[in-house]
């Protein structure tokens, strides 16, 4: 079951439309759906929807975008907010967006009335005790300072609520770049050393097959997995979307295996043509002409002898897919158990709260805390969930000790992403378990080892924004901190894996590790330091390579 949180089905084009939705709703799977009031005016058509329908429910409160309308006070939205199914209040919040085009070329001066008006949504939020809805758009910085202000800073006592629209992409984006390229030149250099100490060498030129061969020859099997990804970003749901990937690969394998056994020239072109026809009338008529375009395929193979072999052969495959999906649907449902146990206790709350008041006075202990509050809340809740507790936890500490805002976050999140990767519960290990033919927990040791180097980059980007392009950063300055980041990653992979030009002593890992953890740190003289030590272990590993003998 679903729940759609925000709706606006009063609006003229939706109001006309109630029992269709209703009904696409229940097709859909979607249960209840909260109706989001954006004027005074507008409130009763939205509270009457809310009472007519055991399944809606409603909210009060004026868009930041509406003007000419009425503005309400703390009163009026408490006494509305305490009639029978409001459960909110808002759609409240700031909006800069297209402050020339939409908002005929005023300054964010002028708006000094969207801010009012969100300040009294959020005093009535608290006084009645209800959630707020917010929307913010271009106007991140300014939001979460009046929610500041207003004493909006996660504790129980508090309002607390939603962000329903959120458009900072671009700035979240270009404070993400580098320490995503950063992360992926990580992993390539561990795995690099690894194949070195393993004595690994790559296959020769010749025995490579061909990429390009091989799309040529078969690129009608990325269709389903082109569909797959287009589903996901239009908004279906991930189990509706690998359904429906499942079911044109089966289209592709007995459409494949007719088209091989019957049809020739143009006769088999048309049969694609309309193999694909039928295929996209999914959009229009839903799944059902898949399922019949599949039973008609599985009868005419069924009646072809050089098509009948692929039927048995497509139920093992089916068969073995299942079988491999069990150890990732266990994993899932084990953290469902984790989710709910720490939900309904708030025990994460909790044991976040608990963490991170120990390095509230320490930025490295509090970093250091934050990282392992979440690896550890990771390992029960996903990515979201995850970042949403301890942003709200920790950014306010870390801003505190003067991290910028965004670098807070980013840091927290990106956190969160490598919790997938660490024992003993790591989804993205177990869900490579099945094709790589291994346990879920040894390839998340083998994934530590990986990654294990890039645990270094955010830490370098709190002591070092211009790494996420913070604070209007010269390109010499963004230069000299991505050289710094990539010389520790190297001397960090060189530490975990024991291997650079050769095998490395104990001694010598104990080394990098030290010039690696100088280059972080980034206070005075830490720098110097480091350069002087990574120069010095790079002469020393290099001269003691090449007096080493040979390998026989």
């Amino acid at each position: 079951m679903f729940t759609d949180s925000h709706c606006h089905l009063t609006f003229p084009e939706l109001a006309s439309q109630i029992p269709a939705l209703r009904a696409a709703m229940a097709a859909a799977q979607v249960t209840r759906a909260l109706c989001v009031c954006t004027t005074m005016e507008e409130f009763d058509a939205v509270h009457a929807l809310a009472l007519a329908y055991d399944n809606f429910w409603c909210s009060v409160g004026v868009h930041p975008d509406n003007e000419g309308v009425h503005e309400p006070s703390e009163d009026e939205l408490c006494q509305r907010a305490a009639l029978a199914r409001v459960v909110a209040v808002g759609e409240t919040g700031l909006d800069y967006y297209g402050m020339e085009d939409r908002k005929g070329g005023r300054s964010i001066a002028d708006l000094e009335w969207q801010r009012t008006r969100f300040r009294t949504h959020i005093r009535a939020a608290r006084r009645c005790a209800k959630p707020l809805i917010i929307h913010t758009r271009s106007s991140a910085d300014d939001t979460l300072a009046i929610l500041r202000e207003e004493g909006e800073d996660g504790s129980s006592n508090r309002a607390g609520g939603v962000f329903h629209c959120f458009t900072e992409s671009l700035e979240v984006a270009r404070a993400a770049l580098i320490p995503a390229i950063l992360y992926f030149v990580t992993a390539f250099w561990v795995v690099h050393l690894e194949a070195g100490r393993l004595g690994l060498t790559g296959m020769p030129k010749e025995s490579l097959p061909n990429p390009w061969r091989a799309v040529r020859e078969r690129w009608h099997l990325v269709l389903p997995l082109a569909v797959l990804v287009y589903l996901l970003f239009s908004g279906y749901t991930p189990l509706f979307a690998g359904l429906v990937g499942l079911l044109l690969t089966v289209v592709l394998i007995l459409g494949a295996s007719l088209s091989e056994a019957a049809l020739r020239g143009a006769i088999r072109t048309l049969f694609w043509i309309v193999l694909g026809l039928i295929c996209a009338a999914f959009f229009r008529w839903g799944i059902t002409p898949v399922l019949v375009l599949i039973a008609v395929l599985v009868l005419a193979c069924a009646f072809l002898p050089k098509s009948r072999p692929t039927l048995p052969d497509l139920v093992a495959a089916l068969a073995e897919g299942a079988r491999q999906a069990l150890p990732v649907g266990i994993a899932c449902a084990q953290v469902g158990v984790i989710i709910g146990v720490m939900t309904l206790t708030g025990a994460a709350s909790s044991f976040a709260n608990a963490v991170l008041a120990v390095g509230q006075h320490s930025l490295f202990l509090s970093l250091l805390l934050t990282m392992l509050v979440c690896l550890v809340l990771g390992m029960g809740i996903p990515t979201i969930p995850n970042y949403i507790i301890t942003s709200s936890l920790a950014a306010p500490a870390l801003l505190h000790l003067g991290v910028p805002l965004i670098v807070s976050h980013m840091f927290v999140f990106y956190f969160g992403i490598m919790a997938d990767l660490t024992p003993p519960v790591a989804l993205a290990c177990f869900a490579a378990a099945p094709i790589a033919g291994a346990s879920g927990l040894a390839i998340s040791l083998q994934a530590i080892r990986v990654a294990v180097a890039g645990f270094i980059i955010p830490f370098m980007a709190v002591y070092a924004p211009a790494l996420m392009l913070q604070g209007d950063p010269g390109w010499l300055e963004v230069a000299y901190v991505v050289f710094k980041a990539l010389l520790a990653i190297w001397l960090w992979g060189c530490t975990a894996i024991g291997y650079w030009l050769g095998p490395m002593s104990w001694l010598e890992r104990l080394w990098a590790f030290v010039a690696a953890a100088l280059l972080v740190a980034a206070v005075p003289l830490t720098d110097e330091l480091g350069f002087l030590a990574s120069a010095a272990f790079l002469f020393w590993h290099v001269w003691r390579h090449r007096r080493s003998p040979a390998p026989t």
